[in-house]
Formats: structure tokens, sequence, C-alpha cells
């Protein structure tokens, strides 16, 4: 079973605020994500999953150029979606 992917990581791309967001149910508050937060949530993520698969996923792949590069992309790829919008 693979472990990459932002899904897993359940942030989505606010460009309002610019700001990551974790999304709740409808009972739980949203938890806001700076660049610098969602840097280090990122790359604890992929510390964990580099060390589950050693032999295909090198540590040494994990470099601060390359989240910088994940997180643009997360950033573009990633959509806050209306529905989970909520209202004051």
């Amino acid at each position: 079973m693979g472990c990459l992917g932002y899904d897993r990581l359940k942030l989505v791309h606010d460009a309002r605020i610019d700001a990551f967001l974790r999304v709740g149910k409808a009972d739980q508050e949203n938890e806001t994500f700076g660049d610098g937060a969602a840097t280090e949530l990122v790359t604890n993520f992929l510390q964990r999953c580099a060390a589950l698969d050693r032999k295909n996923f090198p540590m040494a792949e994990i470099r601060p150029g390359r989240i910088r590069e994940l997180i643009a992309l997360m950033k573009t790829m990633s959509v806050f979606p209306r529905s989970a919008r909520r209202r004051p």
C-alpha cells in the first residue's frame, strides 16, 4: 500500500488566506497551516514514508528544495472545495 499523496495529509490550500487547511467534519474546527507548518508536516510525513520503504524511497531524496517544490505543487493541485467552506 502506498504512503504518498496530499490527500493522506487531508490538506487543501485556500488561496484566499494563502494557507493550507485540514478540514474537519461538520462538528470539528478546521486547522490552518502556514507555509512553515505545512513544510514541517510534509517533511515529517515523507520521512515516515521513507522509513517504511527504505529500498524504494531513500531518505536522501527528502531535501529542502524538493519539499518546496512539493508544497508549490500542493498549492496548485489541492483545491479548497466550496462545500467545505464554513460561514461564521
